[in-house]
């Protein structure tokens, strides 16, 4: 059985159940003789726990995205750093080739 839920519930009621599950966790600890209930009580306390910290981590992480208007392309070229370090250029490029980025084909062809 696979369990999904259509959307994250907020934070509050998150907050609310853990709260909830401590003060019953606790209360169990406190007068309840049976060892299980209160491993019971501990477990769903943690559950609730985790659970709403993920939450605050989503909520944390959904942080506003700049505006297209402020964004800047970048192009570079990536180095092939073995070839780099032999002295053969960037990614292994003749010396006077055009390395501006779109400029040609591809890959350039290789003679020899």
């Amino acid at each position: 059985m696979c369990f999904s839920l259509k959307t994250e519930p907020s934070l509050v009621p998150l907050a609310g159940a853990l709260m909830v599950a401590v003060g019953v966790t606790l209360a169990a600890m406190r007068w309840s003789r049976s060892r299980a209930l209160v491993v019971l009580c501990v477990y769903a306390a943690l559950f609730a726990g985790e659970i709403t910290a993920g939450k605050i981590r989503t909520l944390r992480g959904a942080a506003s995205i700049a505006p297209r208007s402020r964004s800047t392309v970048i192009a570079a070229w990536v180095t092939d750093v073995a070839s780099a370090a032999l002295g053969a250029g960037p990614a292994g490029d003749r010396a006077g080739e055009d390395r501006t980025p779109g400029a040609g084909s591809a890959a350039p062809e290789r003679s020899g």
